[in-house]
């Protein structure tokens, strides 16, 4: 004896509000650091003028500029990183927050007369 279906439910995942993207934020992180990035540069130029520009030579001012140019290069990759992180940090809100905006639903379908027009109740 097969039992009549009087209703259905189901489970879905629904987007329940509108996308939202936090791309802007990557310059709003960057503008922090810049004022940093612009300050090394101007050491460096700094001790550049001092070192080269006065024509300064010697053992210790041999050993300053390579010394400045390895802390120019590290800084550099510390530059580079810092983008690198920014944008993954970016990235990951606007996964974990589109992920927030998805709800798992249940829905039922009781109504007899949608219910025989679709089919689903024999």
């Amino acid at each position: 004896m097969t039992e009549k279906v009087t209703e259905i439910k189901s489970k879905v995942w629904k987007h329940l509000l509108p996308a939202e993207d936090f791309n802007h934020l990557r310059s709003s992180l960057k503008k922090v650091a810049e004022p940093i990035w612009e300050e090394d540069e101007k050491f460096y130029k700094l001790v550049n003028q001092v070192i080269v520009g006065e024509d300064q030579k010697g053992k210790i001012m041999e050993a300053m500029k390579e010394e400045t140019d390895r802390r120019k290069n590290l800084d550099a990759e510390l530059t580079a990183d810092t983008t690198k992180r920014i944008n993954q940090i970016v990235y990951n809100l606007n996964d974990q927050v589109y992920e927030l905006y998805f709800q798992q639903i249940f829905v039922t379908y009781s109504n007899k007369e949608f219910l025989e027009r679709t089919s689903l109740l024999r």
